[in-house]
């Protein structure tokens, strides 16, 4: 980030689940590192019910991860993509045009 990009354009969030938006409950969430970060729409997004950042075992031959994702955007959104550390593990392109 420098002093081209507009205020607001990056934004960090973490996920309180049901507790009250307090500094004590944001600040235990951002340790636990259930956060992220985006330039774009808002994210709601969770891999074997479990929010980002809660960690999820596989055994030693892998698994499978069953993943729900929500974008909320003032702007129209076309397609999604989910990657982790570098990897695009998924690309999809919206069906029945752009949704807000």
């Amino acid at each position: 980030m420098g002093a081209w990009t507009p205020p607001g354009a990056l934004r960090a969030y973490a996920y309180l689940g049901q507790n009250e938006f307090n500094m004590h409950h944001w600040a235990d969430a951002v340790r636990r590192g259930n956060t992220f970060m985006t330039s774009g729409p808002l994210l709601l997004f969770h891999a074997d019910g479990r929010a980002p950042g809660d960690e999820i075992a596989l055994g030693a031959g892998g698994g499978s991860v069953e993943v729900q994702a929500e974008a909320k955007s003032y702007v129209d959104i076309h397609s999604l993509k989910l990657c982790s550390m570098e990897k695009l593990w998924l690309r999809a392109k919206i069906a029945e045009g752009p949704v807000k």
